[in-house]
């Protein structure tokens, strides 16, 4: 028998091509840089919106406080008839009041200089509490008027070129106690009179000192 042999090619499959571009864990930190410099830009504009919307506000409270201080009244003068002379004691329901000593002073400071024809002056002054209740001092509730009845109101700029130590601008007093220190003002070098007030708002008394 004869065999007849037919030869078979081996078959042969070209091998698979490689997928090109980036593997998947460099296109998953290129997507996460891509947001997280996204995120940030967000946070940044939200917060310079912030930061605007704040400064508008800010300067709207100060325009308001502005407004509100421009709106003050302008003490009106007292009646100085009865004013206490210096050294003595004004006795108000709540308070002895004794200044003890005021006088012009020169500027220590050379930016903080009276105005032409002004000049700076300090009161000595001692506040007791004759009450039974604290009571609130305040450098506002007091003043300087002229003979002509014009009111100097407190001064910081007296104050800061001034060597001895101020009152505080508001000072708690409890009973039976006393507080002592000095006041600024700033007041026309020509005055032939001066008188020192303090206003006590809650018994609507005034202390009138006559300071010169």
């Amino acid at each position: 028998m004869s065999e007849s042999y037919q030869s078979q090619e081996p078959s042969w499959t070209s091998p698979e091509s490689r997928r090109s571009g980036l593997p998947g864990w460099a296109i998953a930190l290129i997507v996460a840089g891509v947001c997280f410099i996204c995120l940030c830009t967000g946070l940044s504009v939200a917060g310079i919106g912030a930061l605007s919307l704040l400064g508008a506000q800010t300067s709207e409270v100060f325009s308001e406080i502005e407004s509100g201080l421009a709106e003050v009244p302008i003490a009106e003068p007292v009646d100085t008839s009865g004013a206490v002379a210096l050294g003595d004691t004004a006795t108000l329901r709540d308070l002895h009041i004794t200044v003890i000593d005021a006088t012009s002073f020169t500027s220590t400071n050379t930016v903080y200089i009276p105005d032409p024809g002004n000049e700076y002056w300090s009161v000595d002054v001692v506040f007791e509490n004759i009450s039974g209740k604290v009571i609130q001092l305040g450098v506002f509730t007091s003043s300087v008027q002229d003979v002509s009845g014009n009111v100097y109101t407190y001064s910081f700029l007296a104050q800061e070129s001034a060597s001895e130590t101020a009152l505080n601008v508001v000072q708690p007093l409890r009973p039976g106690t006393s507080v002592s220190g000095y006041l600024f003002y700033e007041v026309p070098q020509d005055t032939s009179e001066l008188f020192w007030i303090y206003d006590s708002f809650l018994s609507g008394e005034q202390a009138v000192i006559q300071l010169k």
